[in-house]
Protein backbone atom coordinates (compact mmCIF):
# COMPACT_ATOMS: atom_id res chain seq x y z
CA UNK A 1 0.00 0.00 0.00
CA UNK A 2 1.37 3.43 -0.98
CA UNK A 3 0.80 6.41 1.32
CA UNK A 4 0.31 9.73 -0.41
CA UNK A 5 0.97 12.87 1.59
CA UNK A 6 -0.96 15.94 0.48
CA UNK A 7 0.70 19.29 1.00
CA UNK A 8 -1.33 22.46 1.53
CA UNK A 9 -1.68 24.73 -1.46
CA UNK A 10 0.78 27.62 -1.51
CA UNK A 11 -0.52 30.98 -0.35
CA UNK A 12 -1.48 33.36 -3.15
CA UNK A 13 0.94 36.23 -3.74
CA UNK A 14 0.04 39.51 -2.03
CA UNK A 15 -1.70 42.15 -4.06
CA UNK A 16 -0.60 45.76 -4.08
CA UNK A 17 -2.40 48.98 -4.82
CA UNK A 18 -0.35 51.93 -5.96
CA UNK A 19 -0.88 55.37 -4.51
CA UNK A 20 0.39 58.31 -6.52
CA UNK A 21 1.59 61.32 -4.55
CA UNK A 22 3.33 64.50 -5.54
CA UNK A 23 6.64 65.21 -3.82
CA UNK A 24 5.00 67.80 -1.56
CA UNK A 25 2.13 65.43 -0.68
CA UNK A 26 4.63 62.69 0.17
CA UNK A 27 6.64 65.10 2.35
CA UNK A 28 3.51 66.21 4.22
CA UNK A 29 2.49 62.59 4.77
CA UNK A 30 5.99 61.74 6.03
CA UNK A 31 5.93 64.71 8.45
CA UNK A 32 2.58 63.58 9.86
CA UNK A 33 3.58 59.92 10.10
CA UNK A 34 6.78 60.84 11.94
CA UNK A 35 4.66 62.31 14.74
CA UNK A 36 2.35 59.31 15.29
CA UNK A 37 2.79 57.67 18.68
CA UNK A 38 1.72 54.39 20.16
CA UNK A 39 2.89 50.84 20.52
CA UNK A 40 4.76 49.68 17.38
CA UNK A 41 3.30 46.19 17.90
CA UNK A 42 -0.16 47.63 17.26
CA UNK A 43 -1.55 49.69 14.39
CA UNK A 44 1.38 52.11 14.66
CA UNK A 45 3.51 49.35 13.17
CA UNK A 46 1.72 49.98 9.86
CA UNK A 47 2.44 53.69 10.21
CA UNK A 48 6.13 52.93 10.77
CA UNK A 49 6.20 50.69 7.68
CA UNK A 50 4.67 53.43 5.51
CA UNK A 51 7.08 56.04 6.88
CA UNK A 52 10.02 53.72 6.24
CA UNK A 53 8.88 53.08 2.67
CA UNK A 54 8.67 56.83 2.09
CA UNK A 55 12.18 57.27 3.50
CA UNK A 56 13.47 54.43 1.33
CA UNK A 57 11.99 56.25 -1.68
CA UNK A 58 13.98 59.35 -0.73
CA UNK A 59 11.14 61.34 0.80
CA UNK A 60 12.11 63.71 3.57
CA UNK A 61 10.63 66.86 5.00
CA UNK A 62 13.57 69.14 4.27
CA UNK A 63 11.65 71.10 1.63
CA UNK A 64 8.72 71.86 3.93
CA UNK A 65 8.50 74.80 6.27
CA UNK A 66 7.57 72.87 9.40
CA UNK A 67 7.67 73.78 13.06
CA UNK A 68 7.49 70.80 15.39
CA UNK A 69 5.93 71.42 18.77
CA UNK A 70 5.48 68.77 21.46
CA UNK A 71 2.30 67.28 20.01
CA UNK A 72 1.66 69.38 16.92
CA UNK A 73 3.12 70.17 13.51
CA UNK A 74 2.73 73.66 12.11
CA UNK A 75 3.00 74.01 8.36
CA UNK A 76 3.98 77.55 7.37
Amino acid sequence: MKVVKHLPAPAPPPTYDLLGLTQVEAEVLKAVLDRVGGDPRGPRGHVDAIAEALSDAGVGISNLAVEKDNDEIYFK
